[in-house]
């Protein structure tokens, strides 16, 4: 596993999907925490004077009749996400061919670049057990000088942002990252598991731009999550040391 996240680091991560011939198991998984296929809203802060919004739209790219290469590379990648995606529902406790029909766009003013951002929050908070090894999303931006961050939080309540991608392409993308090592703390009273919570996303405006409405949007964000580190032998038997 260590070896594949190597070439990662090194091949082109917007054009090569990390979780496609992964085979989850007592050292890997991969955790789908958003398709909007239940059409929940993101809380969106802090609140400013023209309030930001987010909204659901048919689920893209699309890319129809598009007569540019990059446009119909990525428009084959995405249909290859989707069409794994829909046939790897145990994975995501989904009903069978259960395919969501939704991304999530935000609409938001920047009154003073650089200084304003705001936090996309996610509806439902959980705990995931494990170490996240790598985050991937689909991005749609329109060509600015923003930048998103992913937020995490460990059981001690400290959060960590990590440069997500900057805003500097038109239309769809994959976004691939690596993540680093210490978002995830053990948590003695679970055991001494790894543990750590993802909350969302922050949109840091840049300096670089003026004053505008800024349009996104975003979806299928998944991670690949390590395990190894709770699945020795013995491990799901649970001691009685506390």
């Amino acid at each position: 596993m260590r070896k594949a996240i190597a070439l990662l680091v090194l091949s082109n991560l917007s054009v090569f999907a990390f979780w496609r011939g992964i085979t989850p198991g007592k050292s890997d998984d991969f955790i789908l925490f958003e398709d909007f296929e239940q059409k929940l809203h993101w809380k969106i802060e802090p609140k400013q004077i023209v309030k930001s919004y987010g909204r659901f739209i048919q689920k893209e790219p699309i890319f129809a009749n598009s007569v540019n290469v990059n446009e119909q590379k990525l428009g084959k990648l995405f249909a290859k996400d989707q069409k794994w995606l829909n046939s790897s529902n145990q994975f995501f406790n989904r009903p069978k061919n259960k395919a969501a029909k939704y991304s999530y766009e935000i609409n938001c003013f920047f009154f003073k670049p650089g200084q304003n951002y705001i936090n996309l929050l996610r509806p439902q908070l959980t705990t995931t057990i494990g170490r996240p090894l790598i985050l991937s999303m689909w991005l749609r931006s329109e060509s600015k000088k923003h930048v998103m961050y992913a937020i995490f939080s460990n059981h001690h309540g400290r959060k960590y942002k990590v440069r997500v991608s900057d805003f500097d392409f038109y239309g769809w993308n994959r976004i691939e990252i690596v993540l680093p090592g210490y978002i995830a703390k053990r948590n003695p009273r679970n055991a001494n598991k790894y543990e750590f919570v993802f909350h969302g996303f922050r949109i840091q405006s840049s300096s670089k731009e003026e004053a505008s409405l800024f349009v996104f949007a975003y979806d299928n964000i998944m991670m690949l999550i390590d395990k190894r580190f709770d699945s020795y032998r013995g491990s799901e038997i649970k001691d009685n040391w506390n």
